[in-house]
């Protein structure tokens, strides 16, 4: 186990994103610039032609009101040092090869040689969508009048797009401590990157690979947010702006190395920021589209609270921000009354924003673009504008508020020796995840609050209101969310199960317990029925009658 006051540091990083591709440098350009890198959707990119199902009718069936979107360019993925064949590689989706490609960079860009790459774990973030591929094999296994039959036959690994790329990738980089990949809607990125903090932690892992990606087939997810109606009808993608209509979907991917803050330091990485604090949370209300304020507090709440940081200690808040104004209105409100139990902050102090507003909402990987906007902001010492952001929109209780969106970057000048930023994603169906970076500049400036002493009533006087306002905060959290002591036992209070025909615990004890064999019970029967009849299957999950073809996934 590691020490209660150890961190987790991102020594390595890589991403590949519209309008940049796989340089990092130019994709900080497009956002320091505040540059729309949307496009109309590049030829040949969707089955079915945009002049055959583009229709300016919103949410008319099958159809979609907006062909703009954000679009990788074609690349070759980096493969050098993997250990996979060259020929199934170019047998798999393109998704496969994004993973492959930003995966391996990102490893390439740490120091790995005194790490022992079976103590090494993968947990990305991936959006169970079909692909290109998936769609091909659909086509190829429906064939006329569903499709044409290619003659090359699509390979059928790629019918597992959701796991397998992070899979292939611990393989072909020789990691032996676990990988998985997770699907929390929008909030996958920073719920990848909690849980991995978690396990190195723990002491499961020396080192973890963590982030998200999203490269589905472009037109099921352009047709499936405009029948969602949650589409910019523009085409453009512009957060808190008063012409706010709606998301525009972008792909790419981002990916990082975390490592303990102790092993960055003694391996002697570049350590990019230090992750302070994470927190999850599910909303309550079950509102599929309606994202709720009190889950995204929680979230943040959580992250502050393991962090030990008050909210305004944070001078860039990177939102979720996705450019829907009801969206973007709970999420500035939530802010709002995250910071209303403190009255020493000023108007304006804290920058606000959202990468998508250059690269899209990248779904799963949404908040690894987010994360890697802060860190690259940090390493330039720049507040980041918006693009497509002018006047603030009228549902937005902007004017006297902590925050401010910017049009032009702006100088980074810390309250203390370290800047500190946040990264919200707020998924779809109440997903909610907070993460809290701190600057990294050596052991002597780590974790130092930024209080300023005050020539008229001392640094003491300072000292004292701020140990006043952690308690008021503490108390004021403590009902919502208590934190237990780890070392405490926990216990095991309830059961139920369901498992094949056995639809109770009853049941299911009665047989794993009773010495009894089979997977199911033999079919029996019916006292009706005539002597060459068959008998009918036993009925499963409550009563419904479920059929099986052998051999079939």
């Amino acid at each position: 186990m590691t020490t209660a006051s150890e961190h987790v540091a991102i020594v390595g990083m890589a991403g590949r994103f519209p309008g940049s591709g796989a340089d990092l440098d130019l994709f900080w350009n497009n956002i320091h610039d505040a540059r729309d890198c949307s496009r109309e959707v590049p030829p040949g990119r969707w089955y079915v032609p945009p002049e055959r199902c583009f229709d300016p009718r919103v949410q008319h069936p099958d159809s979609v009101y907006s062909t703009r979107g954000y679009f990788l360019d074609p690349f070759v993925a980096d493969v050098a040092g993997l250990d996979i064949p060259q020929d199934l590689l170019a047998a798999l989706d393109p998704l496969f090869h994004l993973v492959l490609d930003v995966g391996n960079r990102a490893w390439q860009s740490a120091k790995t040689a005194s790490v022992n790459r079976r103590n090494v774990g993968i947990i990305l973030g991936n959006i169970c969508l079909p692909t290109d591929k998936a769609n091909d094999l659909a086509r190829e296994y429906l064939g006329e009048p569903y499709g044409v039959r290619t003659q090359v036959p699509t390979h059928p690994l790629n019918r597992h797009p959701a796991g397998l790329p992070a899979s292939l990738l611990a393989k072909s980089l020789k990691l032996g401590s676990g990988v998985f990949t997770l699907d929390a809607a929008c909030a996958s990125s920073l719920y990848a990157i909690k849980l991995a903090t978690d396990e190195l932690l723990a002491g499961r892992a020396d080192a973890m690979l963590a982030g998200g990606c999203s490269r589905p087939d472009p037109q099921y997810t352009q047709m499936g947010f405009s029948q969602l109606r949650a589409l910019s009808t523009s085409g453009k993608c512009s957060p808190f702006d008063s012409h706010a209509d709606g998301l525009v979907v972008g792909e790419g991917a981002g990916i990082f190395v975390l490592k303990r803050l102790s092993d960055a330091v003694k391996h002697g990485d570049t350590i990019h920021a230090v992750i302070t604090g994470a927190g999850l949370s599910n909303d309550m209300v079950g509102n599929l589209l309606a994202p709720a304020l009190e889950g995204q507090l929680r979230a943040m709440k959580d992250a502050y609270r393991r962090a030990n940081w008050l909210p305004t200690d944070v001078e860039l808040i990177e939102c979720h921000a996705t450019g829907t104004p009801v969206g973007d209105a709970v999420e500035f409100e939530s802010l709002r009354e995250l910071w209303r139990t403190f009255d020493d902050w000023k108007a304006g102090q804290c920058v606000i924003g959202s990468v998508k507003s250059t690269v899209g909402h990248l779904l799963t990987g949404a908040g690894a673009a987010a994360t890697m906007k802060v860190l690259l902001a940090m390493r330039a010492g720049k507040l980041p504008p918006q693009a497509n952001f002018a006047t603030p929109g009228e549902n937005l209780k902007y004017q006297g508020s902590p925050f401010r969106v910017l049009s032009h970057a702006a100088e980074w000048r810390p309250q203390a020796k370290t800047r500190r930023a946040a990264v919200s994603g707020f998924g779809f169906g109440g997903v909610n995840a907070h993460l809290l970076l701190e600057e990294w500049k050596g052991q002597e400036y780590a974790g130092k609050r930024p209080t300023k002493p005050n020539p008229t009533t001392g640094e003491n006087v300072i000292l004292s209101k701020l140990r006043s306002i952690q308690q008021r905060m503490s108390k004021e959290w403590e009902d919502e969310d208590r934190v237990t002591d780890p070392q405490e036992p926990i216990a095991i209070v309830g059961m139920a199960v369901q498992c094949g025909p056995w639809n109770n615990l009853r049941e299911f004890q009665e047989h794993v317990l009773g010495g009894t064999s089979g997977s199911y019970p033999p079919p029996q029967p019916s006292p009706s029925r005539g002597e060459g009849e068959k008998p009918h299957l036993p009925l499963e999950g409550g009563g419904r009658r479920v059929s099986r073809r052998v051999g079939v996934n």
